[in-house]
């Protein structure tokens, strides 16, 4: 199926208990406690908004249309209040297919066009692992 809508891209090649090298050498000392496998990131991702979903109150809407909506964690998080959570969802129409959608949000020359305005650079920097993609962002100043 992944293939038909391609999606093929997008499908994880390995164990999901193995830890990826190319993230592990990442680490820092805010990682600690985290298993850099596919199965450790997501439940890293689940517990910590987990704790963040705990006092609902502390979601602020920071952008919202219809079919997009927006939200920030208004308290940080348990690494630092500094630390900035924020959550989306969205819905697209069923004539989008997904591997479209993904490549709007992640292939950098759609990005840029995306962002054109707000977006200083961004490049993605490719490991050694078939399903390992580094993303950096780096944003204008905001004056």
């Amino acid at each position: 199926m992944a293939a038909d809508e391609g999606l093929a891209q997008y499908v994880y090649n390995g164990d999901s208990d193995e830890e990826i090298d190319a993230l592990a050498v990442r680490r820092t000392d805010g990682d600690s406690g985290v298993t850099f496998s596919k199965k450790g990131i997501v439940e890293y991702i689940e517990a910590q908004f987990s704790a963040a979903d705990k006092d609902s109150k502390n979601w602020v809407s920071v952008g919202k249309k219809p079919s997009f909506k927006i939200f920030k964690h208004k308290v940080g998080s348990h690494v630092t209040k500094d630390h900035l959570y924020m959550r989306s969802e969205g819905t697209f129409a069923s004539k989008y297919k997904i591997s479209r959608i993904l490549k709007a949000l992640f292939d950098p020359v759609h990005r840029g066009e995306w962002e054109k305005k707000n977006l200083e650079s961004y490049t993605v920097h490719e490991t050694d692992h078939p399903n390992v993609k580094l993303p950096y962002w780096r944003y204008k100043a905001q004056l």
